[in-house]
């Protein structure tokens, strides 16, 4: 193959990959406003109350279940935490320079709210 094919070739390539991952991103980030009130914890936990009609025994039980099971997470997420930050903040920097101003105004809104669940 010729230098000028594999230059475009390697440049295609690259332009795939990074709106690929910029793709996911923006996916990702759509999914988790969606779900996100949706998976609230005490959402949660009432929804599974109420749909397996749980006695107040059962749900006290269950509670304790899930405070055990999310402290049990938060240990294992909180070494590799700020490496999960840092490629979330990268990802949102690529997505804000492709955004008009009006748009990255509304970006930053749902930034923030998403943040502010992530925080709860």
């Amino acid at each position: 193959m010729t230098r000028p094919k594999s230059v475009a070739l390697a440049l295609l390539l690259g332009a795939l990959l990074v709106g690929g991952l910029i793709g996911v991103t923006v996916d990702r980030l759509m999914l988790r406003d969606r779900i996100g009130d949706e998976m609230d914890q005490r959402g949660l936990r009432t929804r599974l109350a109420e749909d397996l009609s749980l006695t107040v025994t059962q749900r006290t039980a269950v509670d304790s279940i899930l405070d055990v099971r999310n402290r049990r997470i938060d240990e294992v997420v909180a070494p590799v935490r700020p490496q999960m930050d840092s490629i979330m903040e990268v990802a949102r920097d690529e997505i804000r320079a492709l955004l008009t101003a009006d748009q990255r105004t509304k970006f930053e809104q749902k930034v923030r709210a998403s943040d502010e669940r992530s925080r709860k």
